[in-house]
């Protein structure tokens, strides 16, 4: 059974409740949404439904074929889309410091994970956010989410990601923000 918990993390002088959802099958792509969002919006049968509209293929390319998930990011950008959000790659040659962290709703972030003594690539998403002005990491390999010291810590983070494991950034805007 999937677990999905508040979790109270100690900081300054406060305690923060944040909504975290942790791995579940290859659903990562639906925990990282949610966890952005911090509440339970999206769902399998939705991410299907998405993937089913992208292509109506037997062998859909947007998703598992046993129904365990692995959506793409096709399947993230349209339902994000879907709700008024807008989605921008991150040019992966550019310093992560640069990225615009004061325009943005959150990001979503896509690593490669060597499975299997290092036989396959494995990817996996999970969604980094800001809350009451700290960036924190919603990894569902995680079981809680963890607060980076600064923005200088966060650019560190993702600077590794995107060298060592192929990370790709995916920044997410409001509705009505301008990007």
């Amino acid at each position: 059974i999937r677990q999905t918990y508040m979790t109270q993390i100690q900081q300054t002088k406060t305690k923060t409740k944040y909504y975290h959802e942790t791995q579940y099958l290859m659903r990562c792509a639906i925990h990282a949404l949610n966890n952005l969002m911090q509440a339970q919006i999206f769902s399998k049968a939705e991410m299907d439904r998405v993937a089913n509209e992208l292509s109506s293929a037997f062998f859909n390319p947007h998703k598992n074929f046993f129904g365990l998930g692995n959506y793409d990011v096709n399947v993230i950008i349209s339902a994000l889309g879907k709700r008024g959000f807008k989605v921008k790659w991150w040019d992966r040659r550019k310093d992560p410091a640069e990225i615009p962290y004061e325009n943005i709703y959150g990001m979503i972030v896509n690593n490669a994970e060597w499975k299997v003594f290092h036989l396959y690539e494995q990817r996996h998403w999970f969604s980094i956010r800001p809350i009451l002005g700290d960036w924190v990491n919603f990894n569902s390999k995680n079981d809680f989410p963890t607060v980076f010291e600064s923005q200088e810590k966060l650019s560190e983070y993702l600077r590794t990601l995107i060298e060592k494991k192929h990370g790709e950034i995916l920044l997410v805007y409001e509705p009505d923000s301008v990007e």
